[in-house]
This record gives structure tokens, C-alpha cells and sequence, in this order.
């Protein structure tokens, strides 16, 4: 196991397995064992974008295991913070946006930006059309992404890139001894 000095604050774990998964302390929204979440992007091969999960296990930090809701599959998946959001959201229409809220979708569409709309029980891509009153939009919310020491031995010995948290391992650069 190799510890990763990251941000004051975070600890985050990469287990170099498999190429491994990061573990880590991130703001997220608070959910309780029993809840329901709903996957914000693909993790799994079972466990896609938009995928609805009960949380089997709070780990702290935002980080849960959750099962896919009504399967068979009693499976618990673990789920980092920033990958889910609570299941049940009621987005915001269109008509009843503040005008700020208007302003920054408005602004984003022009800088280019991708929006989203809320379709049943998941957000989507909107490629193209203009706003509707009753259509509930966000701005397609950017990965956050950073550049992490590895460490060893207290001693620097590599870097690797961390997108929502999770090692990107074609971005491993290790020091020369």
C-alpha cells in the first residue's frame, strides 16, 4: 500500500492491486444507511450513470457501499464520495429558476459549456434546442481532477492524477531515484 500526500486534510489510500482504487476524505452529501443514491457516473460494469443504489455501509467522508435497488444481487458496491447523489432529487424547472440561476446556464450554454436535463430519474446531455418551462436543467458538472504526490517511505517518489478521487493510472509519473 503507498499513502498519497494530497490536500491538508484528505487522506487518500491507492491500493496498487489492480492498478488499484483510491479511497479518500471529500466533501459530499451526507447519506444514511437505508438511503437511496443514484450514480452520477459509470464506475462498474453493473453500476453505470444513473444506476439506483441503497447505501449498505457509511465509511465517513462521503465514501459508502450501496446495493443496485430491486436486484437480486445482494452485491454492495463500493462508491466514492463525488459518484452519487441522493435518489429522489427534484430539480428545479425552468420556470421556477431565480433569474441568477437562469443567468448561469444561460452563460454557460454561450462559453460552450455542456447542460444538462433532468429526464425521468437522471440528468442528460443536451446537445442542442433552447430552454422549456417545464425542463429542469444543471450545468454538466467537470471532474475534479489533481495532481498527488505517492510516497513511500515519507519520501517523494512519483505522482499520479486523481479524477473524483479515483488514481488515473496512465497518469503515473514516477521519480527517478
Amino acid at each position: 500500500m503507498v499513502n498519497v500526500k494530497a490536500n491538508v486534510g484528505d487522506t487518500i489510500t491507492v491500493n496498487y492491486g489492480e492498478w488499484g482504487i483510491a479511497s479518500g476524505k471529500m466533501t459530499a452529501t451526507k447519506v444514511n444507511v437505508g438511503d437511496k443514491i443514484v450514480a452520477t457516473r459509470d464506475l462498474y460494469y453493473t453500476v453505470t450513470k444513473g444506476t439506483v443504489m441503497v447505501v449498505t455501509k457509511d465509511m465517513n467522508g462521503g465514501d459508502v457501499f450501496a446495493r443496485i435497488h430491486e436486484s437480486d444481487d445482494n452485491y454492495s458496491w463500493f462508491m466514492p464520495a463525488g459518484s452519487y447523489e441522493p435518489y429522489g432529487e427534484t430539480p428545479t424547472l425552468w420556470r421556477d429558476m431565480t433569474d441568477a440561476e437562469k443567468g448561469a446556464l444561460l452563460l454557460a450554454k454561450h462559453d460552450g459549456k455542456g447542460i444538462e436535463i433532468w429526464q425521468g430519474s437522471e440528468w442528460k446531455g443536451m446537445m442542442t434546442g433552447s430552454f422549456g418551462n417545464v425542463c429542469a436543467y444543471r450545468i454538466n458538472p467537470t471532474p475534479v481532477t489533481r495532481t498527488v504526490d505517492l510516497m513511500a517511505d515519507f519520501k517523494v517518489i512519483g505522482t499520479i492524477t486523481l479524477i473524483d478521487g479515483i488514481p488515473d493510472p496512465t497518469s503515473i509519473c514516477m521519480a527517478s531515484v
